[in-house]
């Protein structure tokens, strides 16, 4: 998917219109940390620069009552992150499959949800099948735009040279269960 603001800007002039409104305003929930108020202060700013007749309400609350609103669908912007379990992009679409609890967003693609589905049933002993549902699945993501990426987590650390015993994960946590010192 590209950024294009000029087909974004004439989308939501399309739907304004289909609404039969002059202006909207949007409410978006987040908890009330610091990382949230910064991604809240960055979407509300690229909202207003790009989307005329557009308006933002925030609603930085805490980390419970966010997560309450955004279960119960009181919300028309949120946002969320999701560290995968194991090195599978299936790890972040089932996310987004039909009755998974935490589609907060409730996407529902028929295709993307048979996909899913095949890659878990029949073929999951099939590699080749496997990937082709996994690419066509992530087409079809980006196709429907069911997610905006806003930005990467990364962290880097500093190892003192002694430390041994540490599992670096490529996702996930790294475990430092069975760290030591030489």
């Amino acid at each position: 998917m590209r950024h294009n603001v000029a087909k974004a800007q004439v989308l939501w002039n399309k739907g304004l219109k289909q609404l039969d409104r002059s202006s909207v305003t949007l409410k978006l929930v987040s908890d009330d940390t610091t990382v949230a108020k910064n991604i809240d202060q960055f979407v509300q700013a690229a909202v207003a620069q790009n989307l005329k007749h557009a308006k933002m309400s925030v609603s930085a609350i805490p980390s419970k009552a966010s997560g309450e609103a955004v279960t119960n669908g009181n919300y028309d912007l949120t946002y969320t992150l999701w560290l995968a379990d194991y090195a599978d992009p299936i790890s972040f679409f089932d996310i987004l499959t039909k009755n998974n609890p935490q589609n907060y967003g409730h996407y529902d693609d028929t295709v993307f949800n048979q996909q899913i589905t095949a890659a878990h049933n029949q073929n999951a002993t099939n590699t080749q099948s496997y990937w082709q549902n996994m690419r066509t699945a992530a087409k079809r993501l980006n196709q429907t735009a069911a997610v905006v990426p806003l930005y990467n987590m990364t962290e880097s650390h500093l190892v003192n040279s002694n430390l041994n015993g540490v599992s670096y994960h490529a996702v996930g946590e790294n475990d430092y269960t069975r760290a030591y010192f030489k």
